[in-house]
């Protein structure tokens, strides 16, 4: 066989090599680029995911913090409410004259007793408006409304016994 034969025989078996090369690189790079683009589609979705759930949870924490200011400025306007209205009804009361005061105060006495043998603590401005008989007129209604009427009153800053016992007790 002439050379030229055999040159020309082993540069088509090596341009067929060549195809079959090109041919099958061709193929796997198109198989690793479908399995890259599946892996981004993945990662995507997967990081897509994640920032989703984030954001509800920022979302979930920011409307907790929200709703927690909220509730603390109500909370706020509930005690300065209370507060004004304490002062005022302090105001008011302060403004009694004797008589009224002893009105006033045998309704709260009257209203708020439980058991009727409970000890009242009274400041040294209402030592002569809250008197042993005032307290002996309270009984009294106590005892006919079914209820002990054994209140004592002790003058402030005399406590009494269990007062000065009390561990809670700070003076």
């Amino acid at each position: 066989m002439p050379l030229e034969k055999i040159t020309e025989r082993i540069l088509k078996e090596a341009e067929k090599e060549a195809e079959k090369i090109l041919i099958e690189a061709r193929r796997e790079a198109a198989e690793i680029l479908k399995k890259a683009e599946n892996d981004a589609a993945v990662l995507k979705k997967d990081i897509v995911s994640l920032a989703q759930k984030e954001a509800q949870e920022v979302k979930g924490r920011l409307l907790s913090s929200a709703r927690l200011e909220a509730r603390n400025l109500v909370l706020h306007q509930k005690q300065k409410g209370v507060e004004d209205v304490f002062k005022q009804s302090l105001e008011t009361m302060l403004s009694f004259n004797d008589s009224e005061y002893k009105q006033v105060f045998e309704k709260i006495l009257l209203k708020n007793v439980v058991a009727g043998d409970e000890e009242i603590i009274i400041s040294p401005r209402d030592n002569q408006r809250i008197s042993d008989a005032f307290l002996l007129r309270v009984n009294q209604t106590l005892k006919k409304r079914g209820i002990k009427g054994n209140l004592i009153g002790f003058l402030y800053p005399f406590l009494p016994s269990w007062a000065c016992s009390s561990p809670s007790a700070s003076f």
